[in-house]
């Protein structure tokens, strides 16, 4: 057996970095495969946490606002 291929993606939003690695020991391309479908994951996790919080404050800064009337 060869050497393991270790591939690591970074990827950065506002306020977060998102980090993956995935090691294969057979298939460079295998590995980055597997690294892209994990860090798309994350991405898509990452955003949807990110939308559902600037839904929620825009929902208390509306309610604030209409106490306030």
């Amino acid at each position: 057996h060869g050497r393991p291929y270790c591939v690591r993606i970074e990827a950065t939003l506002p306020g977060h970095v998102l980090t993956v690695e995935q090691v294969n020991t057979e298939d460079a391309y295998a590995a980055l495969s597997d690294a892209f479908d994990s860090m798309k994951r994350r991405l898509d996790e990452t955003v949807q946490r990110m939308h559902e919080q600037t839904e929620q404050a825009a929902r208390a800064a509306w309610r604030a606002m209409l106490t306030q009337a």
